[in-house]
């Protein structure tokens, strides 16, 4: 892990980074290492993904998670995502108009 380390060279990297060391307590994470080679499973997944909404406002998908498994991948999806996942409710659709 510490050979091959590379500094983030963003914000959404340096906040990545800095999630998969504190929820995996790894001392110094890197752009490239994959969050499950560190010890990163599934319960900690769900755990990663509610800390980047908290941060960030933004949703990552467990499926993101499993599939684009580094700091730098990941720093992808938010980069793209500026407002919300696409799921967001609008208010007026699907609404009732009741006929007495």
């Amino acid at each position: 892990n510490l050979t091959n380390y590379q500094a983030p060279t963003n914000d959404h990297e340096q906040l990545l980074c800095n999630l998969f060391a504190e929820i995996t307590n790894v001392e110094r994470v890197g752009i490239h290492d994959n969050f499950f080679a560190i010890g990163g499973h599934s319960l900690l997944a769900m755990r990663l993904i509610a800390r980047i909404r908290q941060k960030t406002d933004k949703t990552v998908s467990l499926r993101s998670i499993f599939e684009l498994t580094t700091p730098e991948m990941i720093a992808t999806i938010l980069d793209e995502k500026e407002s919300d996942d696409g799921m967001q409710l609008m208010s007026g659709l699907g609404r009732i108009d009741e006929d007495d």
